[in-house]
């Protein structure tokens, strides 16, 4: 019983759901990188405005590390992602950034949510699609 205390305490407060996913077209208004409440992690996020809604929102990308070319404040970028409620806030956990300026794609999560950055996938996962040549830039799918 401890150890699933122990394991849900130390989740972070969002979740990706797959049944959840949006696309939208954002302007970003603030990057930043705050800690995962409850733990030593860290991860990068945006505050970003749309007119597909009426107050500015935040958009979870992933640990800074794993993280290359980030958007600047002014970027705009369009955000695949899943969108997680609780009681006081909402976040857009994002899959896929895409930005218009630099016309780079950020690829963060897997079609089925799974972080790009666990050991499982993470930078094997990037580094063997860039050696097969499946590593692309561009339109997000």
């Amino acid at each position: 019983m401890e150890v699933l205390l122990i394991f849900l305490f130390t989740l972070p407060k969002y979740f990706y759901s797959v049944s959840d996913t949006v696309t939208l077209k954002v302007v970003v208004m603030d990057v930043f990188v705050d800690k995962i409440e409850g733990s030593e992690a860290q991860h990068v996020a945006l505050r970003v405005s749309s007119p597909q809604f009426s107050q500015e929102k935040i958009v979870v990308l992933g640990p800074p590390w794993f993280l290359e070319d980030l958007p600047r404040k002014g970027d705009t970028c369009e955000v695949k992602g899943s969108i997680f409620k609780s009681e006081d806030t909402e976040l857009i956990v994002a899959r896929v950034l895409y930005n218009f300026r630099t016309k780079n794609m950020l690829e963060l999560r897997s079609l089925n949510g799974f972080p790009l950055w666990m050991r499982r996938e993470g930078t094997s996962y990037r580094e063997r699609t860039r050696v097969r040549g499946e590593f692309k830039r561009g339109k997000p799918r």
